[in-house]
Protein backbone atom coordinates (compact mmCIF):
# COMPACT_ATOMS: atom_id res chain seq x y z
CA UNK A 1 0.00 0.00 0.00
CA UNK A 2 1.48 3.37 -1.05
CA UNK A 3 1.73 6.47 1.13
CA UNK A 4 -1.28 8.08 -0.61
CA UNK A 5 -3.46 5.02 0.03
CA UNK A 6 -2.45 4.91 3.68
CA UNK A 7 -3.16 8.63 4.08
CA UNK A 8 -6.53 8.29 2.34
CA UNK A 9 -7.48 5.31 4.51
CA UNK A 10 -6.46 7.14 7.70
CA UNK A 11 -8.16 10.44 6.84
CA UNK A 12 -11.65 10.91 8.28
CA UNK A 13 -14.42 11.14 5.70
CA UNK A 14 -15.38 14.65 4.66
CA UNK A 15 -18.88 15.88 5.56
CA UNK A 16 -19.73 15.78 1.85
CA UNK A 17 -18.77 12.08 1.68
CA UNK A 18 -20.71 11.33 4.85
CA UNK A 19 -23.82 13.06 3.51
CA UNK A 20 -23.54 11.17 0.24
CA UNK A 21 -23.37 7.85 2.07
CA UNK A 22 -26.10 8.94 4.51
CA UNK A 23 -28.37 9.62 1.53
CA UNK A 24 -27.60 6.18 0.10
CA UNK A 25 -28.50 4.58 3.43
CA UNK A 26 -31.56 6.64 4.39
CA UNK A 27 -33.13 7.44 1.02
CA UNK A 28 -34.83 4.06 0.78
CA UNK A 29 -37.13 5.03 -2.11
CA UNK A 30 -34.41 6.72 -4.20
CA UNK A 31 -36.14 10.10 -4.63
CA UNK A 32 -33.13 12.12 -3.32
CA UNK A 33 -35.21 13.29 -0.35
CA UNK A 34 -35.37 11.78 3.10
CA UNK A 35 -38.82 11.30 4.57
CA UNK A 36 -39.94 10.06 7.97
CA UNK A 37 -40.85 6.75 6.28
CA UNK A 38 -37.29 6.45 4.91
CA UNK A 39 -35.80 7.01 8.36
CA UNK A 40 -38.28 4.69 10.02
CA UNK A 41 -37.48 1.87 7.57
CA UNK A 42 -33.75 2.07 8.31
CA UNK A 43 -34.24 2.35 12.09
CA UNK A 44 -36.64 -0.60 12.04
CA UNK A 45 -34.21 -2.61 9.90
CA UNK A 46 -31.61 -2.14 12.63
CA UNK A 47 -33.98 -3.76 15.12
CA UNK A 48 -35.36 -0.79 17.04
CA UNK A 49 -38.67 -1.36 18.79
CA UNK A 50 -39.18 2.40 18.81
CA UNK A 51 -38.67 3.07 15.09
CA UNK A 52 -41.65 5.44 14.72
CA UNK A 53 -40.61 7.53 17.71
CA UNK A 54 -36.96 7.66 16.67
CA UNK A 55 -37.92 8.61 13.11
CA UNK A 56 -40.21 11.35 14.42
CA UNK A 57 -37.48 12.76 16.66
CA UNK A 58 -34.86 12.68 13.91
CA UNK A 59 -37.25 14.30 11.44
CA UNK A 60 -38.41 16.94 13.91
CA UNK A 61 -34.83 17.94 14.59
CA UNK A 62 -33.56 18.05 11.00
CA UNK A 63 -36.60 19.22 8.98
CA UNK A 64 -35.88 22.93 9.28
CA UNK A 65 -38.70 24.18 7.04
CA UNK A 66 -41.25 21.61 8.29
CA UNK A 67 -42.14 20.36 4.81
CA UNK A 68 -41.79 16.75 6.03
CA UNK A 69 -38.75 16.17 3.82
CA UNK A 70 -35.04 16.52 4.41
CA UNK A 71 -33.57 17.69 1.16
CA UNK A 72 -31.65 20.95 1.51
CA UNK A 73 -27.94 21.13 2.26
CA UNK A 74 -28.65 22.76 5.64
CA UNK A 75 -31.15 20.03 6.57
CA UNK A 76 -28.77 17.25 5.52
CA UNK A 77 -25.98 18.77 7.61
CA UNK A 78 -28.33 19.11 10.58
CA UNK A 79 -29.45 15.49 10.08
CA UNK A 80 -25.88 14.23 9.95
CA UNK A 81 -24.86 16.13 13.10
CA UNK A 82 -27.95 14.97 15.00
CA UNK A 83 -27.55 11.33 14.04
CA UNK A 84 -23.85 11.39 14.92
CA UNK A 85 -24.71 12.76 18.34
CA UNK A 86 -27.89 10.85 19.23
CA UNK A 87 -27.94 7.70 17.08
CA UNK A 88 -24.34 6.85 16.18
CA UNK A 89 -25.21 3.21 15.52
CA UNK A 90 -27.10 4.33 12.41
CA UNK A 91 -23.75 5.55 11.11
CA UNK A 92 -21.74 2.39 11.65
CA UNK A 93 -21.62 1.91 7.89
CA UNK A 94 -21.29 5.59 6.99
CA UNK A 95 -17.90 6.03 5.47
CA UNK A 96 -16.99 6.70 1.87
CA UNK A 97 -15.49 3.20 1.69
CA UNK A 98 -18.25 1.42 3.66
CA UNK A 99 -20.69 0.74 0.79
Amino acid sequence: MGKEAVAAAAAPPSPRDEISVLLRILDTDGDCKISKADIEAVVRQQGSRWAKLRAYRIMHHADLNRDKLIKSHAELNKLLAYIKRKYPLLLDDVSPHGH
